[in-house]
């Protein structure tokens, strides 16, 4: 660069003076473009070098990237899938245990696991399940008074047709008293089986 610099000097003078000083400037400048050649020479392979690590560090980081993008996008996918499944297990759970619900079926245990908002549904459902067992257990023993009390009844309307033809007065009297008390005792239990229900 040095030598660049003073060959401008000296075609700066050289433009100024015409002979000897035209012939120099060639001399020099030939040497100078030499020399600029032969730096080119030296240099170009070793910019060469440096522009090819550049290339090899940035083609590296590029892979570096993409591979780590695949892998991010495949962990992604992976935990949707399992979150997905998890989730569906979860609801299809709980549509078994409606639909054994809706078909009469109070046997099943809906059992949850985990806190999340499909668990919460289970332990409702759980809940829901337990009342309604409760609920039957009571309506079915309340129509088993009904059934007894009816039975009674019907008991005391049989005897009170069958006496009511054969029997004299004062047996009439008594059977009548004897119905009397039956149906105020079927009454009494009907009452309470209807409290109960």
């Amino acid at each position: 660069l040095q030598q660049a610099d003073a060959l401008r000097e000296l075609g700066k003078a050289a433009i100024g003076s015409a002979g000897a000083s035209a012939q120099a400037y060639h001399r020099e400048a030939g040497a100078t473009v030499s020399a600029l050649s032969a730096l080119y020479d030296r240099h170009l392979p070793l910019l060469d070098e440096i522009l090819a690590k550049r290339e090899s560090h940035l083609v590296h980081a590029r892979n570096l990237t993409a591979a780590v993008l695949v892998v991010s996008l495949l962990m992604t996918t992976y935990l949707f899938l399992a979150f997905k499944k998890v989730l569906e297990g979860g609801l299809r759970e709980v549509v078994f245990h409606i639909d054994a619900i809706r078909d009469g079926n109070l046997a099943t245990q809906p059992r949850a696991w985990g806190t999340d908002e499909t668990a919460q549904l289970m332990r409702e459902l759980a809940r829901m399940q337990a009342s309604l067992r409760g609920m039957v257990r009571r309506v079915r023993g309340s129509s088993r008074g009904i059934v007894d009390t009816s039975d009674t009844m019907a008991a005391g309307a049989s005897a009170l047709s069958r006496w009511a033809l054969s029997a004299r007065c004062a047996m009439r009297c008594r059977c009548c008293r004897w119905i009397t008390s039956s149906m105020k005792r079927a009454f009494w239990r009907l009452t309470n089986a209807c409290r109960i229900a």
